[in-house]
């Protein structure tokens, strides 16, 4: 959302105050006011306390309970003919200058109609006109030495100048201001995870390693290499002396094609079928139980092979027992 702030002078403060039809008294202490707590800067927050708005730096949440406005507060509600939320109410007394300045002009005026609940000085509701401008007014004279604290010498005294020389101070047209709209930087949060300097991310991996196998190829396995496997399973124009397998099955085809993938040393046994299937096997759980053992787990028992009768001497018991 934009912020807009806009920058009145003297004049044009003295101008808002005559609009309010408050004594000349009342207004020069409001200028000196208004000088101290925002420079004549409307749109702005506070430097100490977010919650100040504008050029009279008011604070809405202190002239309401929760969402409810107080006492003074209603009744300038009232004067305005509208009530507004606290939300709507602190927007206005940040952006819009006459609302603003005629809710000043009432705090002033119901605190003085109410000095048993605010004390016998209106103008307290600032502080700085409590510390800095106050303790000043009684040293108006030509001779008479400022009270400068907080290294606000300079503009302690300009302050207490407004006051002096009210009167020198011209109206100002409120129309011709100085505005300057910005928009509030929005906060990025970035979240680094740091990086683990323990693993290796600029070389690929080995791979596994067992007794089923190699590692994986160390390049990637391209389009050709499919067409490789498939070529034998089919008719393929590009070797004319080839002769056609159209008689093989698509079952043999595939047999003849996967047995050209190359394989671990154990199933490239099998294949060649140089090694018993049984041996074979006890060397592999035999591989396995070694392993197991070494990280304390159980070892693993091996089936009872299969005892069951060739086929064909199961038939000839069979046609025996018929009698045949």
């Amino acid at each position: 959302m934009e912020e807009v702030e806009t920058q009145y002078t003297v004049e044009q403060v003295k101008e808002l105050l005559s609009q309010q039809e408050i004594p000349g008294d009342d207004a020069r202490i409001l200028i000196a006011i208004a000088y101290l707590e925002s420079k004549f800067k409307h749109g702005i927050n506070g430097d100490t306390d977010i919650d100040d708005k504008g050029l009279w730096q008011i604070n809405p949440p202190r002239y309401f309970n929760g969402e409810k406005p107080d006492n003074m507060t209603v009744e300038f509600f009232e004067n305005q003919g509208k009530t507004l939320s606290l939300e709507d109410f602190t927007k206005s007394v940040k952006y819009d200058i006459k609302y603003a300045t005629a809710f000043a002009v009432h705090i002033v005026d119901y605190r003085r109609r109410n000095p048993n609940s605010y004390g016998p000085d209106p103008f307290d509701a600032w502080t700085t006109y409590t510390k800095y401008i106050k303790p000043n007014m009684s040293r108006l004279g030509a001779d008479n030495e400022l009270v400068l604290i907080d290294g606000l010498d300079a503009e302690i005294t300009k302050a207490v100048d407004y006051i002096k020389n009210y009167n020198q101070i011209s109206f100002g047209n409120i129309d011709d201001v100085s505005v300057t709209t910005t928009v509030p930087p929005t906060t990025t949060t970035t979240t680094t995870i740091p990086e683990d300097t323990e693993i290796d991310t600029t070389s690929r991996s080995a791979g596994i390693t067992n007794q089923f196998g190699k590692p994986p190829r160390e390049r990637e396995f391209e389009q050709s290499d499919f067409y490789k496997l498939l070529n034998p399973m089919l008719d393929s124009p590009t070797e004319p002396d080839r002769p056609l397998k159209s008689d093989m099955s698509l079952v043999d085809k595939g047999n003849e094609a996967y047995s050209n993938i190359p394989v671990g040393p154990i199933t490239q046994k099998i294949r060649d079928g140089n090694t018993p299937i049984q041996m074979l096997i006890d060397r592999m759980v035999s591989s396995i139980n070694e392993k197991r053992t070494q990280k304390n787990l159980e070892p693993i028992q091996q089936q009872q092979p299969n005892t069951r009768k060739p086929q064909s001497e199961e038939i000839e018991e069979a046609i025996r027992l018929l009698g045949g």
